[in-house]
């Protein structure tokens, strides 16, 4: 019993320091962040044609659902349209709007689920309600942890992510591609992390994930050739596995 208890309060603790943690990340970066998500409102909202943000349901720590954020890239005549991916419509959105969603800064109103304390900076994405029933065993471990505005899975998954999906010309063969090909190798992915947070091997690894993250969205912003990645270092459970780049962050092979 009293093993039990001491496992419990080393957990609060853990749980404890992530949470300080997330909230010092947020103070560090708000210099940078609060003029980017300010500049961002005023711009989106000058379309005029409907919100600025996308609010929508996703599945949290231990399955609770919580509303979940982004600044809209679409427009809201063609929600019949859409898919899981929306890239492989491109009249769904303006060029200012997929210049957003390449360079993943529509997550960032995100900031505010982290604030509230429904993410954390890295962890699994939050997957819809919809994915989570059709995955349940997967998502009960690993949603075990709080999902994050960035993870292993985010990184090594984003570009793999368009090249499937935008082959499609109709909602209902991405959907189904995304289910088939996209979802199990994520779900693998925040496995491996989780594999390696028991262990105790996340801390370097956590480091490595938000630097990546960074210099990703600013290569993407910035850089002449958006495709351009650079080449990543990975620790897949007990193996490390080296995924070299050019102009996708990794092939299907590789995962």
């Amino acid at each position: 019993m009293g093993q039990v208890l001491e496992l419990m309060q080393a957990a609060r603790f853990v749980r404890f320091n992530r949470r300080c943690l997330d909230l010092a990340l947020v103070l560090l970066t708000l210099p940078i962040t609060l003029p980017v998500l300010f500049g961002l409102i005023c711009v989106l909202g000058l379309r005029r044609d409907g919100p600025v943000f996308f609010v929508s349901m996703r599945c949290g720590q231990f399955g609770t659902q919580f509303r979940f954020y982004k600044f809209r890239t679409l427009r809201l005549s063609d929600d019949a349209a859409r898919g899981v991916s929306d890239g492989f419509q491109p009249h769904l959105t303006s060029p200012f709007c997929a210049w957003l969603r390449r360079t993943r800064l529509d997550e960032l109103p995100q900031i505010f689920n982290i604030l509230r304390g429904e993410m954390s900076w890295i962890g699994p994405r939050p997957p819809e309600p919809r994915y989570v029933a059709l995955f349940r065993q997967e998502y009960a471990d690993v949603l075990r942890d709080k999902p994050g505005l960035t993870g292993l899975a985010t990184l090594m998954m984003h570009r793999y992510e368009d090249q499937v999906l935008n082959g499609f010309d109709n909602a209902g063969d991405c959907e189904a591609a995304y289910v088939r090909r996209c979802i199990p190798k994520k779900l693998k992915l925040d496995r491996s992390y989780q594999a390696n947070k028991a262990g105790g091997r996340t801390f370097l690894m956590d480091c490595w994930i938000l630097y990546e993250t960074f210099k990703r969205i600013s290569q993407a912003v910035f850089a002449s050739n958006p495709g351009y990645q650079t080449v990543g270092w990975f620790r897949l459970g007990p193996k490390l596995t080296k995924t070299r780049t050019k102009n996708t962050l990794h092939s299907e092979a590789s995962l």
